[in-house]
């Protein structure tokens, strides 16, 4: 006769094959840690070479220089960068301040999502002003993701254009000092190389943004792999614990129990 434990750890054993579902692989990230690491910018001046008013670079959320008086600071900022811009045409020649991330190898992934988490000065945005995300594949045209748009003048930022239902961001989201994460699989078409940039055409006082935490995700080719190294200890009587090894692109784990040793398929 099979003892408890025996049991329990035979429904156990069952989940083990379904512990491989995930959220997807992350096939680039970006926190701005670095300085000019895996991204670019036109222009590149600093907050305090105008400060409050004019800038286009990375910034802890604690510099006051990225502010315009007694306002922020940003919070739910991932390490301890952001990048900011502020009216990035009055010192780029009238042209858009943009924000690069290039040749990112996507060969071998679907699904791909696009998240980033995204801030702005919740007031002096106007309708005339432009704060996007675009992508391209090898190099080719530009196709505008999503977008952030005021309703008129000296107002905030609402999310625009992003796909909609399952995990896309709701349109209508609006931007505040509180960064939030935007999520999108608004993709079409496909290539080899994904090439995303932020482009921010404003030149008025003090219309500010800021991002962080980019991820671009995807599901490889033949699916996810399981984790590897699976074990399930007694405790004690009312206990067992569970130990395995991640998979090599540390992929989130499921794990689903049920006492009558019968499962569908887990969601979640």
């Amino acid at each position: 006769m099979k003892s408890n434990f025996e049991k329990t750890a035979l429904v156990i054993s069952i989940v083990y094959l379904m512990v491989g579902i995930a959220l997807g692989d992350t096939i680039a990230s970006q926190g701005f840690e670095t300085d000019v690491t895996g991204y670019s910018h036109t222009p590149s001046q600093t907050p305090v070479a105008d400060p409050g008013d004019q800038y286009f670079y990375r910034a802890e959320p604690s510099d006051v220089n990225i502010y315009e008086g007694s306002v922020g600071p940003y919070t739910n900022v991932t390490g301890s960068w952001l990048f900011v811009g502020s009216n990035p045409n009055t010192i780029n020649g009238s042209s858009p301040g943009v924000l690069t991330l290039s040749g990112i190898d996507v060969s071998g992934y679907s699904d791909l999502q696009f998240s980033a988490d995204w801030g702005a000065c919740p007031a002096d945005w106007d309708s005339v002003e432009d704060l996007r995300v675009e992508y391209n594949w090898d190099g080719g045209s530009w196709t505008t993701l999503y977008s952030f748009a005021s309703a008129g003048t000296n107002l905030p930022l609402d999310l625009t254009g992003n796909a909609t239902g399952g995990s896309n961001t709701a349109n209508g989201t609006r931007l505040t000092y509180a960064l939030a994460s935007i999520v999108s699989d608004n993709f079409t078409g496909s290539g080899t190389n994904l090439n995303i940039r932020i482009y921010c055409n404003s030149n008025a006082n003090y219309e500010a943004f800021g991002v962080d935490n980019i991820i671009i995700s995807g599901t490889a080719s033949g699916g996810v792999a399981d984790p590897t190294g699976f074990s399930a200890t007694e405790s004690s009587s009312s206990q067992i614990d569970l130990a395995w090894t991640l998979n090599g692109n540390s992929n989130n784990v499921m794990v689903a129990w049920n006492s009558a040793n019968t499962f569908g398929v887990p969601s979640g």
